[in-house]
Parts: C-alpha cells; structure tokens; sequence
C-alpha cells in the first residue's frame, strides 16, 4: 500500500460514534448506534463440559453480552452442543461464539451449533505462516484467492442456513506467507487479510460479519483498526468492529495495556464491541470492561474544534519520529505568563519582560526580543495571520497561534510541515 487514506473517524477532536452495519449475533443487535457489547472467553476445554457450563454463567452473571469458547478439534463441537442445552435449560440463553483458527470444517460444524463463529484468515485456508518468501505474480495471487473463495463456500451456506455471524480476525503475528511477503508482518498486512475474506463474503450476499484487527503490541492494534475502518469508509461499507489486546496479561499492567488499546479506539467513536483479555478468571475481565464503558457514558463534545483536513502524521504506521525540539520535550506543552506556575513555557509581554527567568522557556513578539540584550532560552511567536508567508523561516524553533479555522488553511498547512514549528492552537470552551 502506497498510499494511506485521511479519514477514519468521524472528529479526532471529539468523541462520536461511528455508526456501523448492524450485525446480528443471535438476538442481539451489533453495531450502528445498539449499545457496545461485551464478552469474554472461558479459560478451559471445552470437553470440560461441567466447568465450562459454570465459567459461562459466571462471565454472563458478570454482565456479558456475549461468551467465547475455544473449538480446536471437531470433538468440542459435541462440546458445545452440550453446554448449550444446559445453559439454554438454566435460562442463560445470550450467544455463545467458537474460536476456530486452522480447519474450515469445525468452523462449519460449529456454525449450525451457535450464533457466531470467530475465523483467523491468516490459517484458516491458507497455510500457517512458515516465515518464508512466497513470491506469487498478480495472477498466481488472485488464483489463491479463487481457491480461498470456493473452499469457504460451504461455510457461507451454513452461515446463511442458520443465521449465524461471522467475526473475521487478524491477528499480528499469524498472517499467512502470503500476506507476509506482499505486505510484511504490519497493520496493512492485517487489514489486507481480513478484507480479502470481507470481499469473498460479501460477493456471496453474506454481510452478517464482524472484523477484528488484535496485537499485543498497542500500537499495532490501534493503527490497524484505525487503517481497517478508513479503507472500510472508502469503500462505502463499515462493518462493526471487535476489539481487543491480544495477551494483555494480569493485574494493573493487563488493565492499563487493555485501556490504553481499547480507550484509544473508543475515542475515536471505533468499536461496537471488545473484551479486556486478562490472564484471571473471565468474569474479571467483564468488571473491568464496564470500568472503560464507564469513561463514554453519556459523553458530549467537549471542544468546538474543526477537525483537520489532512493528516500530518500517519496514524496507521509506527516510524521513527523527528526529535524533540530543545524548547520541551513534552508532546504537548502548558503556556502561562505566571512564571511560578507549573508552565512548561513562560509567555512574556510588555508586562512582565523584566522579570525573565532563562532557566525555563520562554516566548515574547519579535519586537520584545529586540528589546532585550542576549535574551538565552527565549523564541518568538508569531500570529498566523500576522506572518508574512514569503520571508518565514524556520531555521530556529518558532511558536505560531492558530484559531481553529485556520488550521485548515492551505497555507497552514504548509507551515506545520515544516521544520522547528510549534504550533500554539487557540480555541474558546
């Protein structure tokens, strides 16, 4: 992928939900503006009938929507026949979803048994990943994909038959060689995959689909959700998104590593359902989820702030950024003309530049900077319609205002490209 698209959310300023397909997974609705939806999976066999039929009470008694089960061989199908009835017989009657990776026909079987069957498409027809360059010529791809395409045929009618959903998964890590070698182990690779299987069931009328894009690697996971639905907006179609920290882990770092993946997303109104992946007993990870749904209750804009018109950094790769400039090291830096405040920069006027303290950064106007003999650790600011765009340069950092209107600006734009720019935005609450 050669180009990125600009767009995958609906304000980065401010918290909106995107508004997605409404999916069904048994009775409950999915995505569109239903509530978000929580799950989590048990932690045993499924052959463990018994524990597993108490593990499943617990997780839907925690508050879930929804309870995953691990399907590895076509003996925990009959598994799931069972924990069905005897959960559907105690009157706990939410969907069950199997997590199948490696082989179409369990998947098959489990679809006529619950209401959504998880699929990895890194393995799920092709070949696990052996980490060997697989070079294939445009036609010898797209051949691959035709033989995709027929062997999940059945799957389709099964899924058709039953009403039975599908969640397509990513997963960082288990791409198969043939992704790897055209787009590498990375969030493009991911989406790839997963919008390759979107495309064969979607050519079959089959839209009751769902799409996760997981690492354990937080980065990875945001830019490829992030990555999953612009190019999901681009091509006039949003499927609901699951999200999810692959091996988050236990305790306060499993928490902080899954709010820091899942927030991030949910900020950016991406996400109609999740589960927090804790190495404790499931129902944990339901207590904890609320705790992050608690954040977006009843949230409202908090800033009239126009969002920008053109990215000016890639928000679907990690690559090394430009080094700090000198006047903070801080992404995002407080401004005070009190100068026994917690600023991080001191702004000096014609009121206070007798008091300069150069042991802290310091701005003030061009012409207050004249004023002064030596002035060490003191840079200029300008007004954006102040400046005059044909002399401005920027051969040392240098701090312009900017409203909110003008951010979008052409000019503007060019301006923040640039070198040593430390753009200070003004906006009114």
């Amino acid at each position: 992928m050669k180009t990125y698209p600009n767009k995958y959310c609906i304000d980065i300023h401010n918290y909106e939900r995107f508004p997605t397909r409404i999916v069904k997974v048994g009775d409950i609705a999915v995505g569109g503006l239903n509530p978000i939806r929580l799950q989590s999976m048990t932690n045993l066999p499924a052959t463990n009938i018994e524990a597993s039929v108490k593990q499943s009470k617990a997780i839907f008694d925690a508050g879930a929507d929804f309870v995953r089960i691990a399907t590895p061989r076509i003996l925990d199908v009959e598994s799931l026949k069972e924990i069905k009835k005897r959960l559907n017989a105690d009157g706990y009657k939410k969907p069950l979803i199997a997590d199948v990776h490696f082989n179409p026909v369990i998947a098959e079987e489990a679809a006529k048994v619950v209401e959504k069957v998880r699929i990895n498409p890194g393995n799920y027809i092709d070949k696990r990943a052996s980490f060997k360059e697989v070079k294939l010529t445009d036609n010898e791809y797209n051949l691959e994909l035709e033989r995709i395409h027929d062997r999940i045929l059945p799957l389709i009618k099964i899924c058709k038959e039953n009403g039975t959903a599908i969640r397509i998964g990513s997963n960082h890590g288990s791409l198969s060689d043939r992704i790897l070698t055209r787009y590498g182990n990375t969030p493009e690779g991911m989406v790839e995959a997963a919008l390759e299987f979107a495309d064969i069931f979607m050519a079959e009328n089959f839209h009751n689909l769902i799409i996760s894009m997981k690492a354990s690697d937080t980065r990875i996971m945001i830019q490829a959700c992030r990555l999953l639905n612009a190019r999901m907006l681009e091509n006039a179609y949003v499927f609901p998104q699951h999200l999810g920290v692959t091996e988050a882990g236990a305790d306060t770092d499993g928490r902080l590593k899954s709010a820091v993946g899942i927030g991030a997303l949910l900020s950016d109104g991406i996400g109609d359902t999740f589960r927090v992946s804790l190495t404790e007993s499931p129902e944990k990870e339901i207590e904890f989820s609320k705790k992050i749904l608690t954040h977006f209750d009843k949230r409202v804009f908090k800033f009239q702030v126009v969002s920008q018109a053109k990215n000016t950094y890639n928000p679907y790769k990690s690559e090394t950024r430009v080094p700090s400039l000198p006047v903070s090291q801080q992404k995002v830096s407080i401004i005070s003309n009190i100068q026994d405040s917690d600023a991080d920069i001191i702004y000096y006027d014609e009121n206070n530049k007798h008091i300069i303290n150069q042991e802290k950064p310091g701005i003030a106007s061009p012409k207050i900077i004249k004023s002064l003999k030596n002035p060490e650790n003191l840079y200029p600011i300008f007004h954006f319609n102040d400046l005059d765009k044909n002399k401005f340069n920027t051969e040392t950092p240098t701090f312009i205002i900017f409203n909110t209107f003008d951010i979008n600006k052409k000019d503007a734009e060019n301006i923040l490209l640039s070198n040593n720019i430390c753009p200070v935005l003004e906006f009114s609450t």
